[in-house]
């Protein structure tokens, strides 16, 4: 095997080093092997010598300083620098501690410097192998590439360590979004002692400094797999980003316990871009309108990071800096965290590598493993929510959310104040009530559960009504008893189950009876006519539209929409616009909170009796989803798997429209020519 010595690269430092004597000689913490710069050839060094001992350096600090040696170590690495260089902090012993040192001064530089020797291998070298999985870059999202070394015809000779550098295009991961994932058995670890890995990653610069080594002092021959990497993308965002991404290794030093280099090929591979803009939102200012909100360090929501960088923000978190989930003033760029894949899912949805990396994120609350599919959190209901503005030159979203405390527990595991942060928040779900308390399991929150129509009313334990014991646990509470909250009412007693997207074509008053005479809060007229009620569990986040649409000629018939309260009528709004002009009705309940409601259909007068229809509709316009039309070419497509989450639209202020009960399918254009 061919191998060149490393000692040559920094043989004039050898010599001034020997012109004088050790203990007068200076050390600057980190740069182990004297050359002027920290890098990961450090760790290299460090890895060789750890667990070493010897004296304590007075005075000694992890400050950028030259720091007087003291007594020189008994023993030194084979370049001829002594291990008290290795010794990074000073305490009289090389550990984990002077590794975190490394990691503290990494790449700062004294003197003039003498450059590392990378060897170049020659074509019959063994290789190095990055086994890419799936080819495309998704925003947000972690790709997992395999590691190896080596190969049956072309194994390595005691090897003991290796660093190299990874470039790639700048802003394509996340600060933090290179891991490395290792165990035993593996190549580099199959005594039982698995290697050391540091890392560290350079966004902006689109460039990775990466040390894999042994720590035991025994070198270890052979090939195969050493572990994977994780890779996880930014939003992708940045409009310098080429359609290929690349990533390469252009520089790679390994060595024996010697220290002598060991030639190894470098390697590559690339990733197509993935669409990160679904093509549903108008072109903002100087950044593309992906939806993919980051909360600032200042504290300053943005529509992405483009425009978080754009306002010179450069440690930003995904999610929003509305609610408790990611708190800004945590964000810490600067945090040393362990190279170590332990993964952690974030209440934001992110996967972190360990906790350390997640709370270095300003992210307050984890689950252990990595997360899972979710609807949780959905970023285009951060725009939807109409307590959000987005500024369309700056990208930045401002949120008006009312300060009354009236907690939920998001499907995230997170207590927000009230259920407009959260669905500010962009969260999708979540239950009245705490987190914290035990009535409440945000793991078992399903707003997509399948449950029967049956009314058989019970009462949460967070003193919230539900049609029935399945809609309940649906809800993730963990205890109800039978009949509503507060007892039952003869009102409530009648009350007919409606569902979210329910379209009621042949409804009528006629033979019920009259349950209630009043509406306090919307109404001071007293209603003697026949009354209709409905019972609407809502279970997602979203707008509550109720549209009346009156049958009988010359009927006159109003509509209200009462709070869960069933000892107590609680009017929260009311249509009762005369029906000589229309013979619809039609309420609109922006960011609608998740709970329960009434709907009652009413009249004045006895007489008032007859037929109508009713839809309930209880979500955002969706434009994650948008299909994207071309001017001058025709479009052919059909509604049949659209949502049904829209009926009234408000383009003209009209809410009582009740035709667009079918499902709608949103498409989305440029305009070209004026």
């Amino acid at each position: 095997m061919n191998r060149t010595l490393t000692r040559s690269t920094i043989f004039a430092l050898l010599l001034l080093a020997l012109c004088s004597p050790l203990h007068s000689q200076s050390i600057w913490p980190g740069d182990i092997n004297n050359n002027g710069r920290v890098n990961g050839v450090d760790w290299l060094y460090w890895g060789l010598g750890n667990q070493q001992t010897g004296p304590v350096r007075p005075g000694a600090s992890l400050s950028w300083e030259a720091q007087p040696m003291g007594s020189p170590w008994g023993n030194q690495f084979p370049t001829g620098n002594n291990y008290a260089y290795a010794d990074v902090d000073g305490n009289g012993v090389i550990n984990m501690s002077d590794a975190q040192g490394i990691a503290t001064n990494f790449g700062l530089s004294h003197g003039l410097g003498v450059p590392d020797n990378y060897p170049t291998a020659a074509a019959n070298a063994p290789a190095i192998t990055l086994e890419r999985g799936e080819p495309t870059a998704m925003p947000e999202e972690i790709a997992k590439v395999g590691f190896a070394l080596g190969s049956a015809d072309r194994p390595l000779e005691n090897l003991y360590g290796l660093t190299f550098v990874l470039e790639y295009p700048p802003k394509a991961l996340l600060n933090e979004g290179l891991y490395f994932a290792t165990e035993q058995g593996l190549f580099m670890g199959q005594d039982g002692n698995a290697p050391r890995v540091f890392i560290r990653n350079d966004s902006l610069a689109g460039r990775a400094e990466i040390t894999i080594t042994r720590t035991n002092q025994v070198p270890e021959s052979g090939y195969g797999e050493v572990g994977k990497f994780f890779l996880r993308f930014s939003d992708l965002s940045s409009p310098t980003l080429p359609d290929t991404l690349t990533f390469a290794i252009t520089k790679v030093m390994a060595i024996d316990a010697q220290m002598n280099t060991i030639p190894l090929q470098k390697s590559s591979m690339f990733f197509l871009l993935g669409d990160g803009n679904s093509g549903n939102n108008p072109i903002l200012g100087p950044c593309p309108p992906t939806v993919a909100p980051v909360c600032g360090s200042n504290g300053v929501t943005y529509l992405n990071s483009c425009y978080a960088e754009a306002a010179g923000i450069f440690d930003y978190t995904p999610g929003t800096c509305f609610g408790p989930c990611v708190d800004p003033g945590l964000i810490n760029a600067a945090a040393v965290c362990p190279a170590i894949y332990d993964p952690v899912c974030g209440c934001n949805g992110i996967t972190y590598a360990n906790e350390c990396e997640a709370e270095a994120a300003g992210v307050t609350s984890t689950s252990p493993g990595p997360c899972a599919a979710s609807s949780c959190y959905d970023p285009q209901y951060v725009l939807s929510s109409a307590a959000t503005t987005l500024d369309p030159v700056t990208g930045i979203i401002t949120a008006d959310i009312p300060s009354t405390y009236d907690p939920v527990c998001g499907c995230n595991g997170v207590t927000y104040n009230n259920a407009y942060q959260a669905q500010a928040s962009g969260i999708t779900s979540y239950t009245p009530g705490t987190c914290e308390s035990a009535c409440i399991d945000a793991t078992a929150i399903n707003p997509d559960a399948t449950c029967l129509s049956s009314y058989n009313p019970v009462c949460g334990c967070n003193e919230v009504t539900y049609a029935n014991a399945c809609r309940a646990e649906a809800a993730g509470v963990t205890s109800y008893t039978s009949g509503p909250c507060g007892g039952n009412s003869p009102w409530c007693a009648t009350a007919i189950p409606i569902y979210c997207g329910d379209f009621l074509a042949a409804e009528t008053t006629i033979g019920a009876g009259n349950n209630l005479l009043s509406y306090p809060g919307c109404s001071n007229t007293l209603f003697q006519g026949p009354d209709r009620i409905y019972m609407l569990n809502k279970t997602t986040a979203g707008d509550l539209q109720i549209g009346l649409e009156i049958l009988t000629p010359g009927l006159d018939l109003d509509l209200f929409l009462l709070a869960d309260n069933c000892s107590q009528v609680t009017c929260l709004r009311s249509s009762t616009t005369s029906n000589s002009s229309t013979n619809n009705e039609g309420i609109l309940l922006p960011d609608a909170p998740i709970g329960t409601y009434y709907i009652v259909v009413d009249g004045q007068y006895a007489s008032s009796a007859g037929n109508f229809r009713l839809e309930v509709s209880c979500g955002y316009l969706y434009c994650g989803d948008a299909v994207a039309l071309s001017c001058g070419q025709p479009y052919s497509g059909s509604n049949a798997n659209g949502s049904d989450d829209v009926s009234l639209y408000g383009c003209d202020g009209n809410i009582y429209n009740v035709e667009n009960n079918g499902p709608e399918v949103v498409h989305t254009f440029t305009t070209t020519e004026a």
